[in-house]
């Protein structure tokens, strides 16, 4: 059964991650706020590239990215799930073209799930992003 921590943490991440979206790199530190000083961070981008982001810092650098890449992107969430300490995401994000990474990119477009593991706190202690990056191309 999930515990009201956990769910709490998921509807400040999903907000977070929307106002991050609207709003850019001035929404990075309430994303960062979320996650726990020894914290890891990775998706399947970072995976092909064989790195992983961690602690505050890394999420830092992790979030700040996604929002120059992804400013205007819109995240909806099919399902959201919870346990006493993971949360299971079911996303699409979709938006318009964007200069990302310095060159213009397609409209985007993909779907994905992300599992979120917390610490007996409520704090993220590992982010872990799922998709298909054939899906993406920045």
């Amino acid at each position: 059964m999930p515990s009201e921590n956990t769910k709490e943490t998921g509807r400040r991440f999903i907000e977070a991650l929307q106002a991050l979206e609207h709003d850019g790199e001035p929404r990075v530190e309430a994303m960062v706020a979320l996650f726990g000083e020894g914290a890891t961070l990775t998706n399947a981008a970072l995976k092909q590239a064989g790195a992983v982001r961690q602690g505050r810092d890394g999420a830092r650098a992790f979030w700040s990215e996604y929002a120059r890449t992804f400013l205007g992107a819109r995240t909806t969430f099919a399902q959201v799930t919870h346990n006493d300490r993971a949360i299971g995401l079911f996303w699409s994000t979709s938006g318009p073209e964007t200069n990302g990474r310095g060159g213009k990119v397609a409209a985007l477009d993909y779907d994905g799930a992300t599992l979120i593991e917390l610490d007996e706190a409520g704090a993220i202690v590992h982010f872990h992003g799922y998709y298909d990056t054939r899906e993406l191309t920045l």
